[in-house]
């Protein structure tokens, strides 16, 4: 699905989302407006650009881009993304040749934090009477351990072995 307006592209996928926009026409606050309608205050994105050029050859321009939209009245972070993404593409064009630049398109994704987990006194859980096992034993024994409390596996950290 996609929406146009202005000569602006919104793409709409089930994770990742994109729009086209034209940096040699545009100005910075043509990319505020685009970027105010497109996402919402308080999220963290992923952001990644791709290019265009040469009439079908596509690189992407640098490394993803962490941004967080606080609100919609501080402008700061808009820009100095503006800034960045046409810093990028002006040192693009001293190694790489290009005749022309097709389009810009920039994805983003909002990443989600996972919240905290964190269990330090197991005194403090109220456990049902209704376990069948002594609750006091439990707590005892489980007090200060280090004890799985998801089996989300986003949460469990780096892999250092694989056995």
């Amino acid at each position: 699905m996609y929406i146009e307006n202005n000569n602006v592209v919104l793409w709409k996928s089930s994770n990742i989302k994109s729009f086209y926009f034209d940096f040699s026409f545009k100005s910075k606050e043509d990319f505020l407006e685009v970027v105010l309608n497109t996402w919402d205050p308080g999220f963290t994105y992923s952001v990644l650009v791709r290019i265009e050029y040469n009439n079908g050859h596509y690189c992407m321009l640098g490394n993803q881009i962490a941004f967080y939209l606080k609100d919609n009245k501080d402008m700061d972070p808009i820009i100095n993304l503006y800034d960045l993404i046409k810093q990028r593409l002006d040192s693009l064009y001293s190694y790489c040749d290009i005749e022309s630049i097709d389009s810009v398109q920039v994805l983003f994704v909002i990443v989600n934090v996972l919240p905290k987990l964190k269990l330090n006194n197991v005194n403090k859980v109220n456990l049902p009477q209704k376990i069948g096992f002594n609750i006091k034993d439990i707590k005892a024994k489980y007090n200060s351990n280090i004890l799985p409390l998801t089996v989300n596996t986003n949460y469990f950290g780096k892999l250092i072995l694989d056995n």
